[in-house]
């Protein structure tokens, strides 16, 4: 009684979302039959929406996404599985069940419906762990795992596309508006890019997850699971693009406390594990700086649109601490090229 009342109050605070809809698309992608469907949300965002996981009478999971990016993720989703189902050796076989498949696409609501993976940690949470057990060592596996997982991913979209160095992610008008909050170092990354573009012409570019962080990697007993695909870019990026954010968030989250050894050696055997499974003619200084770069980039025009957004002191000092870091990674990294 309890419980029916409890899923009546949430379908009615949420009665925007189509559920009659989303019941017909979810009988339609199980062979068994469902007779009730629980509804309990997980999370809520104001830049990204919110999140439901849904459960049938047959106690199978599924997670429902109502998010501005619903598009652009349900987009990625069908080329990514296009692309698995395509391949051919071992690529495709060990990128199966890595990714969440697409069960529907309810555009008119902005909300997309996918399988859910159960009895997984986020990787955020395990390193978390591994610090206050002293034991990072154990993660070491899972480090390896994700840089065999990031080189396969790769593979699957080949390296034949090559592009400016300033098409990506429209890096040019990102600098732009960074130059409002960091206007020497943005500013010099506009001179540097435009330099580096003519001494290296056009650069090996591929498809990305776009927001590849340890709150995005879900660890499973048989293996790694990458979820939130809603911040794939709508054109190729740099090849390292990837693997740089992922170790840049990395960072962020190291200099908070605690974290830090075994962010530190997690990110080192991440490195080496990609590295020694990357393309071996990609791994030269012009694409691991512009990898590099261009995250920096990204991430500082994301915490700058952040910035603008937020309202409490607090937040807004945070922000403002790690967009200046950041500044000073790309400072060190022009210095470098």
């Amino acid at each position: 009684m309890l419980a029916s009342l409890r899923q009546s109050l949430t379908r009615r605070r949420h009665s925007e979302l189509p559920w009659e809809r989303i019941e017909s698309a979810l009988r339609a992608s199980t062979d068994k039959p469902s007779t009730t469907l629980s509804v309990r949300r997980l999370a809520a965002w104001r830049s990204t929406g919110k999140v439901f996981l849904l459960e049938d009478s047959n106690a199978q999971r599924f997670l429902l996404k109502r998010s501005p990016h619903a598009q652009l993720e349900a987009q990625a989703l069908t080329r990514i599985h296009s692309a698995i189902d395509a391949a051919e050796g071992g690529v495709s076989s060990r990128l199966r069940g890595t990714v969440p498949r697409l069960l529907a696409h309810f555009e008119d609501h902005k909300c997309i419906l996918t399988e859910f993976f159960p009895n997984t940690t986020d990787l955020s949470t395990a390193l978390r762990r591994a610090q206050l057990q002293r034991t990072p060592e154990q993660l070491d596996e899972q480090a390896q795992k994700l840089g065999r997982w990031l080189a396969d991913f790769q593979r699957l979209w080949g390296f034949d596309e090559r592009a400016r160095l300033l098409e990506p992610f429209e890096l040019e008008q990102r600098l732009f508006e960074l130059e409002r909050a960091e206007y020497s170092v943005a500013l010099r990354a506009r001179r540097m890019l435009k330099m580096l573009e003519l001494e290296w012409g056009l650069q090996t570019v591929t498809m990305a997850h776009g927001d590849f962080a340890p709150r995005n990697v879900l660890l499973h007993r048989n293996g790694i699971r990458v979820i939130d695909w809603e911040m794939v870019p709508s054109r190729s990026v740099p090849v390292h693009f990837d693997l740089h954010h992922f170790l840049l968030t990395v960072d962020k989250a190291g200099q908070r406390g605690p974290l830090q050894g075994p962010l530190r050696r997690f990110a080192q055997q991440l490195g080496q594990s990609y590295r020694a499974q990357a393309q071996p003619g990609l791994l030269d200084d012009a694409a691991w700086a512009m990898g590099r770069t261009s995250a920096l980039i990204m991430l500082m025009s994301r915490q700058y649109r952040a910035l603008r957004r937020e309202r409490l002191s607090s937040v807004l000092s945070a922000r403002r601490g790690y967009l200046r870091r950041l500044g000073e990674e790309l400072d060190a990294a022009l210095d470098a090229v």
